[in-house]
């Protein structure tokens, strides 16, 4: 990659710039866009704390990067959207401070836990691969998109109504792929269009058939069966190798 800090130091109206993968890119090339509010440093450790203390980001990728911590970003009180992401430098005590934060992936970062998130307004989250974060995390959140594939920590009690609490009724998009402890009981009320079963048997024809899906993947889950999707107004299916889905 020929992009350098020499290159993008004069760009003072630069708003986005993705300098992921690119350590030619650094702390004092960054340190003059004043203008800028979408930052993805994914896997570049020579943009640290020190880079992006005085930037006023909105969206910041910290993926990979280890330069980038809780200090670094507990000064970001604007912050809309992070990815911390591989980056167990974030932790809950850098989160906690981010009350405008609207989505967050903390997948494969178990230094984010129910503890970090409780007080957080989040809209979308991503807890894949992180059992830090359990039922008791997410029970009282009014959350539009879950991803809670390969973490069994989540489970039908999370997601499902919770008696005289705000209901995570509201949520639209699940993943709750290679996740057994999701299972028909946990999805039959919510209000669904997307949804992610694949590798997971436990959500089958009974779980969807009250459900109004626009996208289903039922990839390698022969408990999904044309039975289950005959009536739906599907938009997207995916059903690679599910033998119970056929072009009947």
């Amino acid at each position: 990659n020929k992009i350098t800090d020499e290159g993008i130091r004069r760009l003072i109206q630069l708003h986005t710039l993705n300098a992921s993968f690119n350590e030619k890119i650094t702390d004092e090339g960054i340190r003059c866009l004043i203008q800028l509010h979408t930052l993805n440093a994914s896997h570049n450790k020579k943009i640290t704390n020190k880079g992006i203390k005085h930037l006023q980001l909105k969206i910041l990728n910290a993926s990979d990067n280890s330069g980038i911590t809780d200090e670094g970003i507990r000064h970001l009180m604007q912050l809309y959207k992070l990815n911390a992401s591989f980056n167990e430098k974030i932790t809950d005590m850098g989160i906690r401070y981010l009350m405008q934060l609207h989505t967050l992936d903390a997948s494969y970062n178990e230094k984010i836990t129910d503890e970090g998130i409780k007080h957080l307004q989040l809209h979308k989250l991503d807890i894949s691969y992180n059992t830090k974060i359990t039922d008791e995390g997410i029970k009282h959140m009014q959350l539009h998109t879950l991803d809670i594939s390969h973490n069994t920590k989540i489970t039908d009690e999370g997601i499902k109504h919770q008696g005289t609490n705000v209901p995570i009724a509201k949520l639209h998009t699940l993943n709750a792929s290679r996740n057994n402890n999701i299972t028909d009981e946990g999805i039959k009320h919510l209000q669904l269009h997307t949804l992610d079963a694949s590798w997971n048997n436990n959500i089958t024809d009974e779980g969807i058939k009250h459900l109004q899906l626009h996208t289903l993947d039922a990839s390698w889950n022969n408990n999904i069966t044309d039975e289950g999707i005959k009536h739906m107004q599907l938009h997207a299916l995916y059903a690679s190798y599910n033998k119970k889905i056929t072009d009947e």
